[in-house]
């Protein structure tokens, strides 16, 4: 037979698990003084390591802002684009614009452009466009593409080159501010050269506004002239209106 728990003993644990211990006078432990610390390490003690910052490139918001859908239904020339060589800036290939142009961006979309790699006038009918660098606008893949070129156009030097395309409200050209009727939306086509240097205007702004910078949203485009080996190109700079 089991035997059986006695009541008062149960009570009396229960009891003692609700009261508060007694106090009592015994004498307070004695505490040693903490060690003396050197100055130098004391000072390295109290250091907290800063955050690490991470800088986010300005106008990411902007990017694909105009759907690409939109963009591939305008087709190229759908809007006035503006180019740069090394007399400036030219609007539609021959309407020059001087060599400052000022936009109110938009958006702007990363583009490829799949070519021949020649000049001949056969090469600008087998010209073609990606917007992610693996698919083709009008269907297959850019690799299938370029093997194609080469194998069977015989065009060695066929490849894809990065652009971005900039989308914005043209306010300055030829060296004075546009009258608003005479404000328009443009195309500012981005070569491969000058890509970089927009990537590099996107951090620098980017991290000026992070130090509470107040920056227009109006960005300066500059024509620039550029050399490499002996072949003279133009490119584009980027900064902020003032």
């Amino acid at each position: 037979m089991a035997l059986k728990p006695s009541t008062d003993n149960a009570t009396a644990t229960a009891n003692s698990l609700f009261e508060e211990p007694e106090m009592t006078n015994a004498p307070e432990a004695s505490v040693a003084a903490p060690a003396a610390v050197p100055a130098t390490q004391a000072a390295t003690a109290v250091q907290v390591a800063r955050p690490i910052v991470k800088f986010v490139p300005a106008l990411t918001e902007l990017q694909n802002a105009i759907p690409l859908e939109t963009i591939e239904g305008m087709g190229v020339g759908g809007l006035p684009r503006i180019t740069v060589d090394l007399g400036g800036f030219m609007l539609d290939g021959d309407k020059p614009q001087g060599g400052v142009v000022k936009l109110q961006l938009l958006s702007w979309n990363v583009k490829f452009a799949v070519t021949s790699g020649s000049t001949d006038a056969e090469a600008k009918e087998h010209y073609k466009i990606s917007y992610d660098g693996e698919n083709l606008v009008g269907g297959g893949t850019v690799d299938e593409y370029i093997n194609w070129l080469k194998t069977v156009k015989g065009y060695e030097k066929a490849g894809k080159k990065q652009y971005i395309d900039l989308w914005g409200y043209l306010t300055h050209a030829n060296g004075k501010d546009l009258a608003e009727d005479d404000c328009k939306t443009v195309n500012v086509q981005v070569s491969p050269y000058s890509v970089s240097k927009f990537h590099a205007f996107q951090l620098d702004l980017g991290i000026r506004q992070s130090r509470g910078k107040a920056v227009s949203d109006t960005i300066v485009l500059t024509a620039e002239r550029g050399k490499m080996g002996s072949n003279n190109f133009g490119y584009i700079s980027f900064s902020v209106s003032k």
